[in-house]
């Protein structure tokens, strides 16, 4: 099912994943690293229970061509991946240790990257304040949009702030 038929029936749209952390590799790197391929898409690491780890690809991997297409970086590999549905099985030519090999991989999703990412943005909300509520120093009371003369204890100014909060004072 594509984003917009995931939209159309009320879902939160999800993407392909294959399950690595990725970097590109270019002439210079290559050169610089001692690469075996001049392109493709370095393997920096693999998530645990992905698809990509059930294949067998490892850490230092190269990866030069999905379904026989050219990968020039990992850009090109991403936006090959997203293109794909997942549970779709994809054909990845993989340079290992200067002998390129064939690797079927069945593509993931990014369902649970979206859920852990939700959490973390409720527990953050649930940390923070209420607007218009603990104010810690300063003048003035605020009112119910969290606006005033005080500054909020969670909001912790460091020195540039500190600086910025003295002039914006004795400019008053």
């Amino acid at each position: 099912m594509n984003l917009a038929q995931q939209i159309i029936a009320g879902e939160t749209p999800t993407h392909a994943q294959l399950g690595v952390s990725l970097s590109t590799v270019n002439d210079q790197a290559a050169a610089s690293y001692g690469l075996a391929a001049e392109s493709g898409a370095y393997v920096a690491a693999v998530s645990q229970g992905s698809g990509a780890e059930a294949a067998g690809l490892q850490e230092g991997d190269i990866i030069t061509a999905l379904d026989g297409e050219s990968v020039e970086g990992a850009s090109d590999l991403m936006l090959a991946v997203r293109g794909k549905n997942p549970g779709d099985t994809v054909k990845l030519t993989v340079n290992r240790n200067g002998q390129e090999q064939e690797i079927s991989v069945t593509l993931g999703d990014d369902a649970a990257s979206q859920k852990a990412a939700a959490e973390q943005k409720a527990q953050r909300e649930q940390q923070m304040p209420e607007q218009g509520q603990d104010f810690g120093w300063g003048y003035g009371d605020g009112n119910d949009y969290g606006y005033g003369w005080g500054l909020r204890r969670w909001l912790r100014p460091g020195r540039r702030q500190r600086v910025r909060l003295r002039r914006w004072l004795w400019q008053r």
